[in-house]
């Protein structure tokens, strides 16, 4: 027999609710004279359903019951049987409840312990979630710092790149003005060479007007010293002339006197 299958083959069974599946489940199970089992066993044959809703069908199937069972006592059954099925049905029914009142037990120590556990679990969601946001503000630091960082390193690329473009600017530069100075260099040295060269031309030139002019000057100097001295040789002629001339007037008879004077000046 299997009761999964047979109930599967019900009208709109997969329409039904869990406690419509509960009760079809416990009817079925009456017709073949099963006991009704414990919720977990129905609930695995009909599929779903929470443990209230399938006791709740349970009940409502064994109190629907007991109608039929006080009318079929009181009409066709014998006396004895009818206390025998009297009790019977008292030791399902006490059996039902107090199965029923166990698994409330269960039930509310298990909501106890679920309420703790939901307890023990809000407060680790709580210190997760407050590692979370401890973990995602330092993941936000650490992106911040990683974007600094990056911004950083761009500037300084950007910086060097920026220094090695202006040193090659600058070594172009003073490449260029080394080139000049030197050519500039070379002009001046031959400047001053074909300077230096004039100024040896031009003071070769004036040294030799100089001793021209000097060698000229000497010679005039000396032509007219020879003519100054001629004249002073005329002029001392005349003057000796004069003298003689003047003494032999003044004494007529001393004539060697005379010629010692003309020597004596002479001399």
């Amino acid at each position: 027999m299997n009761i999964s299958a047979e109930l599967q083959q019900l009208p709109h069974w997969d329409g039904m609710s869990a406690y419509d599946r509960a009760l079809a489940c416990c009817r079925l199970l009456s017709q073949y004279g099963q006991p009704i089992p414990g919720w977990m066993q129905l609930r695995q044959w009909i599929g779903k359903g929470s443990a209230n809703d399938i006791h709740r069908a349970k009940q409502d199937f064994l109190q629907g019951q007991q109608p039929n069972l006080e009318a079929a006592k009181t009409e066709s059954l014998p006396p004895a049987l009818t206390g025998t099925l009297d009790a019977w049905w008292q030791q399902v029914r006490q059996a039902a409840a107090d199965e029923f009142a166990a698994q409330t037990a269960d039930w509310q120590q298990q909501l106890v312990e679920a309420d703790a556990r939901c307890a023990e679990y809000a407060q680790q969601l709580q210190d997760a979630q407050d590692v979370i946001e401890q973990q995602t503000q330092q993941i936000e630091d650490l992106r911040q710092e990683r974007d600094q960082s990056i911004v950083a390193t761009r500037r300084a690329e950007d910086a060097n790149l920026e220094a090695q473009t202006r040193l090659q600017a600058t070594m172009q530069t003073l490449a260029t003005w080394q080139t000049e100075l030197e050519q500039q260099q070379r002009e001046l040295w031959q400047q001053a060479i074909e300077q230096l060269s004039g100024l040896q031309d031009f003071a070769t030139t004036q040294i030799e007007q100089a001793r021209q002019h000097a060698h000229g000057l000497l010679i005039g100097q000396q032509q007219q010293a020879a003519q100054q001295l001629t004249q002073i040789q005329q002029h001392y002629s005349q003057s000796l002339t004069w003298l003689e001339q003047h003494y032999r007037q003044s004494h007529p008879m001393e004539t060697p006197t005379h010629r010692l004077i003309r020597r004596g000046m002479q001399r």
